[in-house]
């Protein structure tokens, strides 16, 4: 018998993750696919693999989004009037990101979001746009569509992030998420129940999983399966493996902690007590981090690592978390 499930899908450059929640949020399933194709918006072939993966499931959307794929994203600092003064706020939003990028108001899809503590500066008040161009939009949402997966729209990955990592989010102070990419990492800053600053940052895991891969002489796939058994390695692999570990990690340790000094200085009141390390699952780098930054890094509760932006979109999707304007 068909299940109506809420459906949450992130879109990676190399593998395609769903996650299917209740009415209540509580997880019924999950399914990760290795893509065929490295497309931003994915093939035929890779949705109708992910539409009849979830058939067999017997799950049914309910509703359903979609995690705006990372390298199609492009991230903007506005300035707008406090939402007190009555301005029109969206209108501005897509006036400033069209000005910025010398491009059409009707050439792109945009979610925007203020801090929820709104940083002001003078009269003003800092804003974060999420940028994504029409036509990728269009046909990521028509893919889904031509196998008869229905999306209410793309999702901007803080607001994903936050939804799925909420329960390991301080109440208090300024929560930290690091989202470990294939191609770029991302930092999320969030205060309460909403991202309050977002950084790309350049390390990336497939930096890590390539350098393995030069130096033993494998594919990407096989270096990522050597890695996948670092606690097996002996000898000259081991010390590969470990090196480009740190070498990966003092990368990552470098841009973290600029951003964690930049935050600091915007909100000098609030406390960063830990880190929340999600995405791609490099074993051992959040112990190196820990030793490298000086604070605690810890791993979600709710969901694989490598599955809390789907997870969040399925809850978000159901109603139980909340999203940004779009």
């Amino acid at each position: 018998m068909p299940v109506p499930v809420s459906i949450g899908v992130e879109i990676g450059s190399r593998a395609l993750g769903a996650v299917a929640t209740d009415r209540a949020g509580r997880t019924l399933g999950r399914l990760r696919l290795t893509r065929e194709t490295s497309s931003v918006a994915p093939s035929e072939s890779d949705l109708a693999r992910l539409a009849s993966a979830l058939r067999r499931r017997g799950w049914v959307a309910r509703s359903a989004w979609a995690v705006a794929p990372r390298e199609a994203t492009t991230l903007h600092g506005l300035t707008l009037p406090p939402p007190e003064t009555g301005a029109p706020l969206d209108k501005l939003a897509r006036a400033e990101v069209a000005r910025i990028g010398h491009r059409s108001e009707d050439s792109f899809e945009l979610a925007w979001w203020l801090a929820p503590m709104a940083h002001r500066r003078g009269e003003s008040v800092l804003a974060t746009a999420a940028v994504v161009d029409h036509d990728t939009s269009t046909a990521v949402l028509d893919g889904f569509e031509s196998v008869g997966l229905s999306l209410r729209g793309l999702l901007p990955s803080a607001w994903a992030l936050v939804a799925g990592a909420r329960e390991d989010l301080p109440t208090s102070g300024l929560g930290v998420l690091l989202d470990v990419g294939w191609g770029r990492s991302s930092l999320v800053a969030v205060s309460g129940d909403a991202p309050a600053y977002e950084r790309r940052l350049s390390s990336a895991f497939g930096m890590y999983v390539r350098s393995v891969a030069e130096r033993l002489d494998l594919s990407d796939a096989e270096a990522l399966r050597t890695i996948g058994r670092v606690g097996e390695l002996e000898g000259r692999l081991a010390e590969i493996v470990a090196d480009g570990l740190r070498r990966f990690g003092e990368g990552l340790a470098a841009e973290l902690d600029e951003s964690i000094g930049y935050l600091r200085s915007l909100w000098p009141d609030e406390s960063i007590g830990q880190i929340v390390l999600s995405g791609a699952e490099a074993s051992g780098l959040d112990d190196w981090l820990m030793t490298a930054i000086g604070l605690s890094v810890i791993s979600p509760t709710r969901a694989p690592a490598s599955m809390v932006s789907a997870y969040g979109a399925s809850l978000i999707a159901g109603g139980c978390e909340r999203r940004a304007a779009a």
